[in-house]
């Protein structure tokens, strides 16, 4: 039932002096080691082990190997036996890759990955609400690229606890980790099942690292998936072998930290890598993109599609013409496997004409889905509902420049 969290000590961003063992973390200079904050190495006793290891005052969970946590001492224990008496390297070339319970994916249901719902405690103060913004902005970059969805309980922050049942996980803060963030896995029991964010979270200094990139990285466990580097191509910062690889090695991906030998950087963002991973655990979202007035992004209805078809407004008749898939490499992909895409000319104009086309790879088909609702395309320009009011069917779609008028907000509905 091992946990995972995302363990970036403060030190990381401070002179430093003296190097740890594992994925080369250091500390200020003769601050020493601090218990939990360093990756056991293999081959050391049980008691170089155990002194090594960090256990939460609050709930009486151990801390090791700089974000792994475990609910008592056996299987802390049985960890050590598999992991640290010997070394013990998984011959997978894999890159992204999920946790294994009893040697199977941990992973929501499909009756489940629609629905993870969770409560961002009030006790988090005036941070509450920069909190709330994180999470839903982590929330969107998981919940735009594969079928899974978090839903945010707003009218249960009040109440935001581990006893409180209405919700799949709860958002607390703590004070004094040996971590910036936890989470845990699929399929922990609810008592298990908290982010826990440390308030070094929000004091850091370690540039490009916020609080949603953060955040992102612990959803990403939330969903199942193990660190990156712990793969043999990391070289370093091996943590076991309980995993099963989903997509080639990636050294930038979001769940690699970077000082373990990664290619990215503490902005922790999803790569093409991560959004494939994803997909092959929880499928590609197909859904509706309601917009203004409350209605559909629709496709002009001919079979077969053709090349050119007019893109436009239309009330939700479940068809398959307005149904959409969010692409890792950008594209909105829609009726007949073609793509949203705008009408080429250069410079963009306002009132660029969008419409459905062969997928090419180009960008004008290249779209961004943002936290304000708005979707963003070709030249920078916000997909658009030709203004009248009330809003018929039928209306038009276009470029124009991003307003944060309601004709260019649009909700994501995966099915």
């Amino acid at each position: 039932m091992r946990r995972s969290r995302l363990a970036v000590s403060a030190a990381l961003a401070a002179v430093v002096s003296v190097p740890l063992a594992g994925c080369g973390t250091q500390e200020p200079a003769g601050s020493g080691e601090t218990a939990g904050s360093v990756r056991p190495a293999q081959g050391m006793s049980w008691e170089e082990f155990l002194s090594r290891v960090y256990q939460e005052a609050d709930t009486g969970i151990y801390v090791a190997n700089g974000d792994e946590t475990f609910t008592d001492l056996e299987q802390l224990r049985e960890f050590y036996e598999e992991n640290f008496r010997e070394q013990k390297v998984r011959e997978s070339q894999g890159g992204l890759a999920v946790m294994l319970r009893d040697d199977s994916p941990a992973r929501w249901g499909d009756a489940e990955k629609f629905n993870i719902t969770y409560c961002v405690s009030t006790t988090f103060g005036t941070r509450h609400a920069a909190v709330v913004a994180a999470m839903a902005d982590a929330a969107n970059a998981w919940g735009s690229v594969a079928a899974v969805r978090f839903v945010h309980r707003r009218e249960l922050d009040g109440n935001c606890n581990t006893a409180q049942n209405g919700v799949v996980f709860d958002v607390r803060p703590v004070s004094g980790a040996s971590y910036m963030a936890r989470a845990f896995f699929p399929g922990d029991p609810r008592s298990a099942r908290s982010v826990l964010i440390d308030s070094s979270a929000f004091t850091t200094t370690i540039p490009n690292l916020t609080l949603t990139g953060i955040l992102r990285h612990e959803l990403g466990h939330t969903l199942g998936f193990r660190h990156e580097h712990t793969r043999p191509q990391a070289g370093t910062c091996f943590e076991d072998s309980n995993w099963e690889a989903l997509t080639d090695y990636d050294s930038s991906s979001v769940m690699h930290y970077p000082q373990c030998n990664g290619t990215g950087d503490w902005s922790l963002t999803l790569t093409n890598l991560d959004i494939e991973g994803a997909r092959a655990l929880y499928g590609v979202a197909t859904g509706e993109i309601r917009g203004f007035g409350g209605k559909s992004l629709d496709a002009d209805w001919n079979d077969p599609v053709a090349n050119g078809t007019k893109v436009q407004l239309w009330d939700w008749l479940n068809g398959g013409n307005q149904k959409w898939q969010l692409m890792a490499d950008g594209s909105i992909r829609g009726f007949g496997g073609k793509c949203l895409d705008a009408d080429w000319n250069e410079p963009v104009a306002n009132g660029t004409k969008v419409q459905l086309w062969d997928c090419n790879g180009l960008e004008q088909q290249r779209w961004s889905v943002l936290p304000d609702g708005t979707i963003r395309g070709f030249g920078g320009k916000c997909l658009d509902a030709d203004w009248n009011w009330p809003v018929a069917n039928g209306t038009k779609l276009q470029l124009w420049d991003c307003n944060g008028g309601d004709q260019q907000k649009w909700s994501v509905i995966f099915q």
